[in-house]
């Protein structure tokens, strides 16, 4: 499986999943907001977009870093 590490979420999509951009291509992300930094798997291709999973916030989880 395809990794990708300290991909900033960008956006959410309307069902609440979380939107990235990884070499041009969109990654749909089932946890986090807009403006978190998180490191992802890929688990499904598809010609216009990739689903993937959250693996970990490399930086800790935002919320407790504002604190």
């Amino acid at each position: 499986m395809v990794t990708f590490e300290n991909i900033e979420i960008v956006d959410a999509a309307s069902d609440g999943t979380a939107v990235a951009k990884v070499n041009d291509m969109v990654v749909f992300i089932p946890y986090g907001a807009p403006g978190d930094i998180v490191d992802i798997q890929i688990v499904k291709k598809k010609k216009s977009f990739k689903s993937s999973i959250f693996l970990r916030y490399p930086f800790g989880i935002p919320s407790a870093r504002s604190r």
